[in-house]
């Protein structure tokens, strides 16, 4: 499997992430609700098509591996959890309203979902994609 598409789509989620993070300001979230809860929609599908690429073409190939099927199948576990959390998130702020109703919790939350995200990618960047190699 070629890297290149998983790393493409690490970039994309990336900027997104820390385009949305730029926004995390309460006077400018109230002002600007519903295009930040659009940004994370456009998040969510990103996401989405990220862990299908994961499901379909890595893991299937490192799983075969018995050198890499344990570390594999900890990133899968991990994987689960943090969409978990993403769910109840993106449940939870799917609205400008929804945003503006809490906008302290929707930054702290933002901010702590945004770090595991930024942590996830790295991992996958330096411990999961190199067992492809």
């Amino acid at each position: 499997m070629n890297t290149a598409m998983i790393k493409r789509q690490h970039e994309d989620i990336l900027a997104l992430i820390d385009e949305i993070d730029d926004s995390l300001d309460p006077t400018y979230l109230q002002e600007n609700a519903f295009q930040v809860s659009l940004k994370l929609g456009s998040l969510a599908g990103k996401l989405m098509i990220h862990l299908n690429t994961e499901d379909q073409h890595l893991y299937p190939r490192l799983l075969a591996d018995d050198n890499s099927a344990a570390t594999t199948k900890r990133f899968i576990t991990e994987m689960e959890d943090i969409t978990k959390v993403f769910n109840n998130y993106k449940t939870r702020y799917n609205s400008a309203n929804a945003i503006k109703e809490n906008i302290v919790r929707f930054i702290s939350e933002t901010e702590n979902l945004f770090n595991a995200l930024r942590k996830r990618i790295e991992k996958e960047e330096s411990q999961l994609l190199p067992l492809l190699k």
